[in-house]
């Protein structure tokens, strides 16, 4: 005999707010603080123009960036390097990746991984500088993971 397993929806979980059901699963609103780490990290360097977590099938669940930065193809391409950057440096026998830089003419991206389902997304000036630029987005990645649990 069969043993029954229980019935599991496939859809994600939603939320429920004053204004109807929220757009976001709930794994997204336990992110409470990510807002606020990402205004921290822009504050703390105005070279950061855009900082952005990602969830790794690359949809855009928290962003501060500033006017004319697109959030969302940030993060759809960012986690998707993220992604393919782990599986190289794993691989090749480094271990998993810890950051990921891109380096062009008009500035940077860094992106980190924050735990197993979110990436951190960040774009800077080509004058940033940029080992401080690492630091304060190992440094936020940390805190992410943090609220992650």
């Amino acid at each position: 005999m069969m043993s029954a397993r229980p019935f599991r929806d496939a859809r994600p979980p939603f939320a429920l707010t004053a204004d109807g059901p929220c757009a976001r699963p709930i794994e997204v609103i336990q992110l409470a603080d990510a807002q606020s780490v990402l205004q921290q990290l822009r504050q703390r360097n105005p070279d950061i123009v855009a900082a952005v977590v990602a969830s790794t099938d690359g949809l855009a669940v928290h962003e501060d960036v500033a006017g004319g930065t697109d959030a969302e193809a940030l993060a759809a391409m960012g986690s998707d390097i993220v992604l393919r950057a782990a599986r190289m440096a794993e691989d090749v026998g480094q271990g998993a990746a810890q950051q990921v830089l891109v380096q062009s003419g008009g500035g940077y991206v860094v992106a980190s991984r924050v735990g197993d389902d979110f990436c951190l997304l960040v774009a800077a000036k080509v004058e940033a500088s940029l080992g401080l630029l690492l630091i304060s987005v190992r440094k936020a990645a940390a805190e992410l993971a943090a609220d992650l649990g």
